[in-house]
């Protein structure tokens, strides 16, 4: 029951782990003061050779060792085979007991059917400059699902919210021209770069320009980069007041979810009212 697994150490997989790890330090011991919270495992589980893939190898190792000084136990190099609900199996034999396993290695589109199967690759639909599925003109992909191979993206764009919100805009305009009859303009990823936070303090960030920011200074721009996109003053100006007060508070708004707990007593006298009702 305390050991928690999350396949994947992508941006999502790093920032769940970097979590539950200060949950584990500063939040559940006040929720449950008689557990031992030191045999609580966190493993975080990836099958490449570091974490963080889409990011730079220097991010990468900066994350590791922040991850690990949380107490984070990393698995590179390891696929996981099977999962019971009770324990999970990896590609070479070894298991873990856990009844929390959390899938962060990202997910695969369904497959439509009409579609030939050369469209697709690892799960994804092949298509062209335009977004356009191979060897169609009229049906479209963007976004996770979307596979565009380009010389700086051999393998496709990163599967984050960037490259889907660029090409969503980028299609509409495409889509606006063939109702006018203009030819299509071919899609170009702005990069703008990747920020990812492990914990309080900190964070990585990988910059246009080759520039690398990591520690404090990274945290901060991660925390006012999400600031920025929230819509209204009012949002940001409460977000960022409680960042502030839970960040010297370490205190969190109600987590635990309670089962409705009824007396015996009282379910006796409940029955017996409705029945002089009746």
């Amino acid at each position: 029951m305390l050991n928690i697994v999350i396949v994947g150490a992508g941006l999502t997989g790093v920032e769940l782990a970097g979590s539950l790890a200060e949950m584990r330090k500063h939040v559940l011991p006040g929720d449950y003061p008689g557990m031992d919270f030191s045999t609580m495992n966190i493993y975080l589980v990836e099958g490449l050779d570091r974490v963080l893939p889409p990011m730079s190898p220097e991010s990468s190792r900066k994350t590791q060792k922040n991850l690990e000084s949380l107490g984070i136990i990393i698995k590179l190099k390891t696929m996981v085979e099977s999962y019971d609900g009770e324990v999970v199996t990896f590609k070479g034999g070894e298991q873990i007991k856990t009844r929390t396993l959390i899938w962060a290695a990202g997910v695969m589109g369904a497959k439509i059917e009409g579609l030939p199967d050369e469209s697709v690759e690892k799960g994804r639909y092949l298509v062209n400059p335009f977004n356009q599925i191979q060897g169609f003109l009229d049906i479209f992909a963007i976004g996770d699902i979307a596979l565009m191979k380009t010389k700086d993206y051999p393998k496709g764009h990163p599967g984050v919210a960037q490259p889907a919100i660029q090409q969503g805009i980028h299609l509409a305009k495409n889509l606006k021209l063939m109702q006018e009859g203009e030819d299509l303009k071919p899609f170009n990823y702005f990069d703008k770069g990747s920020l990812a936070i492990v914990g309080r303090s900190k964070a990585v960030a990988d910059l246009p320009g080759n520039l690398h920011l990591s520690g404090f200074v990274a945290w901060v721009a991660w925390l006012f980069v999400h600031i920025y996109y929230l819509i209204g003053f009012h949002n940001k100006l409460v977000v960022l007041s409680n960042w502030i007060y839970r960040f010297f508070t370490y205190e969190r708004g109600t987590r635990i979810i309670i089962r409705p707990f009824y007396r015996k007593e009282d379910l006796v006298a409940e029955e017996f009212m409705k029945k002089q009702a009746e």
